[in-house]
């Protein structure tokens, strides 16, 4: 009951009754296919139902089906054979979280893995997590958004999330290697959990055309709270009082900050979470898909698009916008050789007020210290640590040109509100091509089980920063020593600067090739299952910052054997060696070994 029927390679899908009955039309040339979770699929002509109708599913062992297929590093593996705490996801579970960043699904995803989320910055930058590296000063202030987030190889190429970013529509499936075994596979870089994203290709005689549409809203359920100017006084009291200091701020000053001002040269009251942040942000995700194929070509088309606001309330236009594509293609060249074919581009555009300014506004590359990545980190540490009384928002307004002469004071220099206002914006341009080929061939009619997988990949990224560095007029306030009314002096903290054109601010770009060669064995003997692979793999990057290219390359030889699919057994010896270790200790043996008992 409840089996899924698909005929004429997708045209028609359909399901069996309680009764496991199903009635539907179809060409005599027509491909069946009917599955069941935990069946083995029965693939037929629609001739041979007519002859027999009746088509038997034959109940496979627990995760042994097809549907059981784990990906590991250069092979997959039954389920029922995996000896460590290795999980696969499927990729309906990214779809249902609503955001731009894969990376938030990736928070409470499995036990063993530590990612959390740093801040709540829309969108994401390729620069994040440029401090890592060494010999990269200043990177442009780039933290990473979160922390701890695994070594991820997408379709076989390693890359990070922030530089080819994907969309959760595109996955089949995520293997989370957390044992030893299999991340040992990749020898150094394999250190820490590793995600292996395997994208969606098409299935034999399966059809399918999707198109979603997906609008919502972002609201913020974290904030600190902020406190007003009269509250800030009094509280300010009270601390000087239980220190043994007299009281500063006299009863008719408390009275005055109750106004609420946030203009009052003497007396301000600034709110400036309300005046410069909204609880919410707007998010959209529209994608299409189709895929399908026979039993020489299977195609998997993707094209979609994301957008995600932002929590600024004032300044400058600011969101994040994505458009990707991606086209897999599988073709049976003869009996012996099969290619698989990947292409992935995204554009990125990411714009944003610029909050912080620096007259070096030229300097490429990861130097200028002002320029930071994103701004809403320095935005919330600004607002969070200036009192709400420290100046006012706005010293006076210059009619005839209609420009703010912005409040400072002496110990804080720096107006968020002005820097969110008057110091330009920028749109962050990026370009991300990543494509791949692995050709397989099969040595069967020569010694059966035995096959080859030869797989070249590369992923390359551009980005510029292009906008207007500009800063404003400052003043503070004080009290006329001789005439007692308020006033205003021109700080030199800051000065008018406009820019008329714009100007690239920043630059940076990554390039990743990977390729390995593998030897894989496959056989069965009875009651004995082996499989053995051989692999030389080898990765290199050129990482803008660094001044030597990142060099990993590593022998991985890893066996499978199973008694009867009770009692299986997993030996993995990889010898590697990164270029990121001295010299003397660049290269080493890294042997491991489990077990597993099915006991049901």
């Amino acid at each position: 009951p409840q089996a899924i029927v698909v005929i004429g390679e997708g045209i028609t899908h359909t399901e069996t009754d309680l009764n496991g009955s199903v009635t539907f039309k179809g060409y005599a040339v027509d491909i069946v296919t009917v599955s069941a979770n935990e069946f083995e699929k029965n693939v037929s002509l629609v001739t041979d139902l007519i002859q027999n109708n009746t088509v038997t599913l034959y109940k496979s062992k627990i995760q042994m089906t097809s549907d059981d297929e784990v990906p590991v590093p250069f092979n997959s593996l039954k389920r029922r054979y995996i000896t460590g705490p290795d999980v696969v996801v499927k990729g309906s579970y990214f779809e249902k979280y609503p955001s731009t960043d894969i990376r938030n699904t990736l928070t409470g995803i499995s036990s063993g893995i530590d990612v959390r989320e740093i801040d709540g910055s829309p969108g994401l930058s390729s620069l994040e997590g440029l401090q890592h590296f060494v010999l990269i000063t200043n990177p442009y202030g780039a933290t990473d958004k979160f922390s701890n987030v695994p070594y991820v190889l997408v379709d076989n190429v390693p890359t990070d999330l922030v530089e080819a970013p994907i969309d959760p529509s595109e996955i089949e499936s995520v293997s989370i290697l957390k044992g030893i075994l299999n991340s040992n596979m990749y020898g150094p870089a394999g250190s820490r959990t590793i995600l292996l994203i395997k994208t969606k290709r098409g299935v034999k005689n399966e059809r399918m055309l999707n198109f979603d549409i997906e609008n919502g809203v972002s609201v913020i359920d974290r904030m600190p709270g902020w406190t007003t100017g009269a509250v800030y006084a009094r509280l300010n009291n009270v601390a000087r009082v239980n220190s043994g200091l007299a009281k500063k701020y006299p009863s008719d000053a408390i009275a005055a900050y109750a106004q609420n001002d946030p203009n009052s040269l003497r007396y301000p009251s600034v709110n400036f979470r309300d005046m410069m942040l909204k609880d919410n942000m707007s998010f959209r995700r529209v994608n299409m898909s189709a895929s399908g194929g026979n039993d020489v070509v299977q195609y998997f088309s993707y094209v979609g698009y994301a957008y995600e606001g932002d929590i600024y309330k004032i300044g400058k236009a600011a969101d994040y916008n994505r458009i990707i594509t991606r086209q897999n293609v599988n073709v049976k060249v003869n009996d012996r050789i099969n290619v698989l074919f990947s292409f992935y581009g995204n554009l990125t555009f990411r714009r944003s007020p610029n909050y912080g300014y620096d007259s070096d506004y030229t300097t490429e590359g990861t130097a200028n210290s002002t320029l930071t990545l994103t701004e809403l980190p320095s935005v919330l540490s600004d607002i969070t640590t200036t009192p709400p009384i420290a100046f006012p928002i706005i010293a006076h307004t210059d009619v005839a040109s209609n420009t703010s002469w912005y409040g400072i004071s002496s110990n804080y220099t720096d107006n968020p509100v002005a820097n969110l206002l008057g110091q330009g914006f920028y749109t962050d341009n990026g370009r991300t091509a990543a494509s791949d080929i692995t050709v397989n061939y099969d040595f069967g009619k020569n010694i059966k089980g035995l096959k080859s997988s030869t797989f070249f990949g590369f992923n390359v990224h551009d980005l510029a920063r292009l906008g207007k560095e500009n800063d404003y007029l400052a003043y503070t306030a004080s009290i006329a020593s001789k005439t007692g009314n308020d006033t205003i002096i021109k700080s030199s903290a800051h000065s008018l600067s406009t820019m008329s054109d714009l100007y690239k601010l920043m630059d940076y770009y990554f390039q990743r090739f990977t390729f390995y060669e593998n030897l894989s064995y496959d056989r069965k003997f009875g009651d004995h299952t082996i499989q053995s692979t051989l692999t030389y793999n080898q990765v290199k990057a050129f990482i803008n910052g660094v001044e030597e290219p990142e060099r990993d390359q590593n022998v991985v030889w890893s066996t499978m054997y199973s008694f009867k699919d009770k009692y299986s057994f997993q030996g993995v010896l990889n010898y590697a060696g990164t270029s990121s270790f001295d010299k003397s200790k660049r290269f080493g043996l890294f042997p491991a070994a489990g077990a597993n008992w099915v006991i049901s």
